[in-house]
């Protein structure tokens, strides 16, 4: 007994020189729409835990946000503004009042609110973040690719096209820039709350060099994926982002399937707007999505001549005759996103409407962000003077944008019963009434041989054709 206080003795009066292995902490965190989860593994003795968040990677003005009991392993912080990027810190302290900090670790840069909802009939407009410079520089951290979405880009006189495809619901879809071809630099541009939204515009000072975008995707549960890395250059435009299914090539016949293109371009020619061309891809009951189409091969663009017709994601670099047709037994056609652009003096020649409707009994949707570029005549026109004309002919135009110059944004035909439902359109330079959003026509019949007179050429507002008001339009 004696011996064995002994050597307590000698190992107490020994203590300066002897002590347990120092305490390791490593650290990770994951988020969710408004938390941040932090997870930590320990090793070694201590009797207190503390956790610091800071908004920059360095010590200075580290935050002390909570003191833990020793059996903690987790931690959930809410800092309340998740549009900004954090870092943690775990510290770990023993009995002789040493601390061990653990690695740092950062979360993405998730902005704060909730997905957008609203009546379908009036969908909100997408809110986006503040202007770039106002936003702080930043490199994401990596996250998972996502294999559904595809990101294109389009240059427009004063600003960059930005278009995407993305399946499942978003809470936050954010939006970066690099002036190189990594993410080193990175630029966080926008975060837009609305789930629905699939294009962004963005206005880079030097628009004479190039750029490359993503999207980072945040989704209910919190996990976040991303797009492609696109360029604005010439090279990186012509560059396929992934294989395109073997039905998407030019003068394709697609029935009742969904053909992803993958980022190719497509064309054939454009003689000027001719409207004896043919089209480049015909869809029956049909899907076709990520595709460019070429400046000099537009054609007749793309027909839906049967069924409801999904065109997501389309970029069409110079509208030849059309962008894309309703027509024949179709019962609806719907353009999610994508990118119409017309050159006033391209191959398209002069400007003319984007969207051609027939088809009568059936309807056109225009939603998610499109954008019209450049020069156009029309977003939409029901036939003016078709063969055996008539109708009704109905199309819903939601949050579309105009980038460029236009007269008007869609021609119904009144004395048919068309009509135009517009919300959230939003038009570069725009002034009340002008240009003219919705515009009533008398529509006739080809044998008439007379065009399409109008009823009001100043535009018409809250009638039972056009079914806009002044409030549902605003500038870009």
């Amino acid at each position: 007994m004696k011996y064995k206080v002994l050597i307590g003795c000698c190992l107490y009066l020994l203590g300066t020189s002897l002590s347990f292995a120092a305490p390791k902490v490593a650290l990770k965190v994951s988020q969710s729409a408004s938390t941040v989860n932090l997870n930590w593994t320990t090793s070694g003795e201590f009797v207190a835990q503390e956790i610091y968040r800071n908004t920059q990677s360095g010590s200075s003005g580290r935050q002390l946000v909570a003191k833990l009991d020793v059996s903690k392993r987790s931690y959930t912080d809410k800092p309340g503004n998740l549009s900004q990027q954090y870092w943690y810190w775990v510290k770990v302290i023993d009995a002789s009042k040493k601390s061990k900090l653990s690695n740092s670790a950062s979360t993405s840069v998730v902005a704060t609110g909730s997905a957008a909802s609203s009546p379908s009939n009036t969908p909100t407009a997408p809110k986006a973040s503040a202007p770039a410079d106002n936003v702080p520089s930043i490199s994401p951290a990596p996250v998972a690719s996502s294999s559904s979405s595809l990101l294109m880009t389009l240059k427009s006189a004063d600003s960059v096209n930005l278009s995407w495809s993305a399946d499942g619901q978003f809470v936050h879809q954010i939006v970066y820039r690099s002036a190189k071809a990594d993410k080193s630099a990175a630029v966080k541009i926008a975060v837009l709350d609305d789930s629905n939204e699939r294009t962004f515009i963005d206005h880079p000072e030097n628009l004479n060099q190039d750029y490359w975008y993503w999207v980072v995707f945040v989704a209910t549960d919190g996990s976040l994926s991303e797009s492609n890395l696109a360029g604005t250059s010439t090279a990186a435009q012509a560059k396929a982002v992934r294989k395109a299914d073997s039905a998407c090539y030019a003068g394709a016949v697609v029935e009742n399937a969904t053909i992803d293109c993958g980022g190719i371009t497509l064309g054939t020619s454009c003689p000027s707007d001719s409207d004896k061309q043919q089209p480049l891809i015909i869809l029956k009951n049909a899907t076709v999505k990520n595709l460019r189409i070429a400046a000099n091969g537009g054609a007749d663009g793309i027909h839906c001549v049967a069924g409801d017709c999904r065109i997501e994601n389309v970029v069409w670099e110079d509208v030849c005759e059309d962008a894309a047709s309703n027509i024949k037994a179709t019962k609806s056609l719907t353009i999610v996103g994508g990118i119409a652009n017309n050159e006033k003096n391209g191959y398209g020649g002069k400007p003319d409407k984007i969207f051609q409707h027939n088809s009568m009994n059936s309807k056109t949707i225009v939603k998610s962000g499109f954008i019209a570029s450049g020069a156009n005549g029309k977003v939409w026109r029901s036939c003016g003077n078709c063969s055996n004309n008539g109708g009704p002919r109905m199309v819903e135009i939601d949050g579309v944008k105009v980038n460029g110059t236009i007269g008007t944004i869609a021609g119904v035909n009144r004395n048919y019963k068309d009509v135009a439902t517009i919300r959230n359109l939003k038009i570069k330079d725009y002034k009340e009434g002008k240009p003219v959003v919705c515009e009533e026509f008398e529509g006739v019949q080809k044998s008439e041989k007379r065009e399409s007179p109008s009823y009001n050429e100043e535009g018409a507002w809250a009638t039972t054709a056009c079914n806009v008001k002044r409030s549902d339009v605003s500038a870009l």
